[in-house]
């Protein structure tokens, strides 16, 4: 039988959530890993991993396996309703990687150029 005074991941969700609005913490920051932050909300490791879930799925956070967990969402865009998707911050990404690549193309283009 669960233990009454676990908080459920939803609550979780929700102290992760305001930490990281009350410390304005910026995109790319990195959480505490999921032992720390159990220890932190005094619940279990599964907890910590579901909690983690449901602010993926409002595309706050960025797991990467074998890396951590970061920000995906500027702090102000929280303050509001979730403006965007796990799948349009995947795409966002996409797109300033495929811009950072023209750019950077562009470039060697240029220095090829310039040494002939």
């Amino acid at each position: 039988m669960p233990d009454r005074k676990s908080p459920t991941a939803r609550q979780v969700a929700d102290r992760i959530r305001t930490h990281i609005t009350a410390h304005r913490l910026p995109p790319g920051a990195r959480l505490p890993a999921e032992q720390a932050l159990a220890a932190r909300h005094r619940s279990s490791r599964a907890t910590v991993r579901r909690a983690l879930r449901l602010l993926h799925d409002e595309a706050i956070v960025l797991t990467v396996p074998g890396s951590g967990t970061y920000i995906a969402t500027p702090v102000d865009a929280l303050r509001d309703q979730p403006r965007y998707t796990a799948s349009t911050i995947d795409d966002l990404a996409l797109d300033r990687l495929y811009a950072q690549l023209a750019s950077l193309t562009a470039e060697v283009r240029t220095l090829r150029s310039n040494s002939t």
